[in-house]
């Protein structure tokens, strides 16, 4: 069963995050919606220490058979080195998820 790829919503009002608003988000503690005002968590979804591994491994590879196969100085080595590093990066944001605020919940009591 295949996950589908989801990027985050708000969810006190359900209103979905723009893929370059979830872009910068990963590096923010908390989001104010502009829709409802309200604040919410920003939480990293652990799978993607696993995507990371896989990124560091296959670039790993690539880079130790184009030094064995290719031109060491050449920029196509690095562009492949560097493909599966932005890839990882454009996936990125859709491990990012929100979560209610728990300080705001409080002060609502």
């Amino acid at each position: 069963m295949m996950i589908k790829p989801r990027l985050a919503y708000c969810p006190y009002c359900n209103k979905h995050i723009s893929y370059p608003k979830a872009l910068f988000l990963k590096n923010k503690g908390e989001y104010k919606c502009n829709k409802c005002g309200k604040n919410s968590n920003i939480i990293i979804n652990r799978s993607i220490y696993f995507f990371a591994s896989i990124t560091c491994i296959l670039s790993l590879i690539i880079l130790v058979v184009y030094l064995f196969l290719g031109d060491q100085g050449s920029p196509l080595g690095i562009l492949l080195v560097l493909l599966p590093f932005i890839l990882f990066y454009a996936i990125v944001p859709f491990f990012v998820n929100l979560t209610f605020c728990k300080e705001q919940d409080k002060m609502a009591n």
